[in-house]
């Protein structure tokens, strides 16, 4: 087995340029409405406007070579998320930020498709609002998305056992 030398890196895109959103991808649910309508206007303007909203974008993400995705929920009730979740690249589903937690990442270049994602992940409405919380400051700053990597888990009740296998 031979080493190739490598002289110059990929493109890893650190920075998401939030005016190269191509889309939003959002939970088909109505506990989820509100909090989808909240991530359109928080990004909206850095869009340049309206960004497109989906409900509907299936297992594939192909479709990142189009622009950046920003996506709302988890595995479970995202399709673009489960895409992503199969390729080891983002982990929320229902146990995991569990509750009122959330985890709010970006995915640099998946698929070396050229563009990122931007996820608010939470295994429920409420741990995403948090998360949307988190990145409403964050906008507010001014200051460019370059790699994000904050999550809070749900905290565990007092006297809750929790059992590892």
């Amino acid at each position: 087995m031979g080493s190739e030398k490598i002289d110059k890196l990929k493109d890893l895109h650190l920075e998401t340029d939030l005016a190269r959103v191509a889309k939003i991808v959002v939970p088909d649910a109505d506990d989820w409405k509100p909090h989808a309508d909240r991530l359109r206007d928080l990004i909206g303007p850095y869009c340049g406007g309206g960004p497109v909203v989906a409900t509907d974008e299936g297992p594939s993400i192909e479709g990142l070579k189009d622009g950046h995705w920003v996506l709302l929920g988890s595995a479970m009730n995202n399709p673009a998320i489960m895409a992503l979740y199969r390729r080891n690249y983002a982990f929320v589903d229902d146990f995991y930020p569990g509750g009122n937690g959330y985890a709010l990442r970006t995915i640099h270049n998946p698929e070396n498709q050229g563009h990122n994602v931007l996820m608010v992940g939470g295994s429920c409405p409420e741990g995403a609002a948090s998360g949307l919380d988190q990145l409403e400051r964050m906008l507010g700053s001014g200051s460019p998305l370059g790699q994000i990597n904050i999550a809070r888990a749900a905290a565990c009740e007092t006297g809750q056992q929790v059992h590892m296998t």
